[in-house]
């Protein structure tokens, strides 16, 4: 993993489409991801909108989509939504930090490892009530205890959240980048990781 400072540039994230389906470009607002293989490459930097669909297939394995690797969509500064399908079950370190402007994520309800329970319009891991991306319209639900490394990192639109009390830990930048003029935290919080 690699450490992202205000100098540094994140690697760019490129997927290849069958070259019988139009790829999609630089500069798309919506991603309908095609079957992936072959050599035709695009860009993720403007996509507004992901929705990884239960059909969505990957010809040389056979399966359906079941991870989203580190950084995949970082910096997509167009992207307002997210849709994470049953599929999921892995998401890669800040996979869509710098999204200030995304306003809506929804996990499926059968999803086996995360949730966006109470409509909070984030991910959470379900087993640890982690939350692991949030933006500016998340609430944050009383169930979880931990905010993640990273998940409101570059959320520069999020100028307010309430913190509930169930929540004990906060972990590294979880709210890097973010226009938060004060950030109470209840007294249940014990441990709050590195801001760099």
């Amino acid at each position: 993993h690699g450490s992202l400072s205000p100098e540094s540039t994140p690697p760019r994230s490129t997927a290849t489409a069958r070259p019988r389906e139009p790829p999609v470009r630089s500069g798309c607002r919506t991603a309908d991801f095609p079957t992936l293989e072959g050599t035709e490459e695009f860009s993720t930097n403007k996509i507004q909108t992901l929705n990884f669909t239960e059909r969505l297939r990957l010809t040389y394995r056979n399966d359906f989509v079941t991870s989203i690797g580190d950084w995949a969509f970082v910096d997509c500064h167009r992207l307002t939504s997210i849709n994470i399908p049953s599929s999921v079950t892995s998401i890669g370190e800040r996979a869509f930090s710098m999204g200030d402007n995304l306003t809506q994520i929804k996990v499926a309800p059968s999803n086996p490892v995360y949730d966006s329970r109470d409509n909070c319009n984030a991910i959470i891991e379900t087993t640890s009530n982690s939350l692991i991306l949030g933006c500016k319209n998340t609430i944050i639900p009383n169930s979880v205890t931990s905010i993640g490394d990273y998940a409101f990192y570059g959320c520069s639109s999020l100028t307010s959240i309430y913190i509930p009390n169930s929540v004990t830990t906060i972990g590294n930048d979880a709210f890097y980048g973010c226009k938060l003029p004060i950030l109470h935290l209840p007294k249940s919080v014990t441990y709050v990781g590195l801001y760099n």
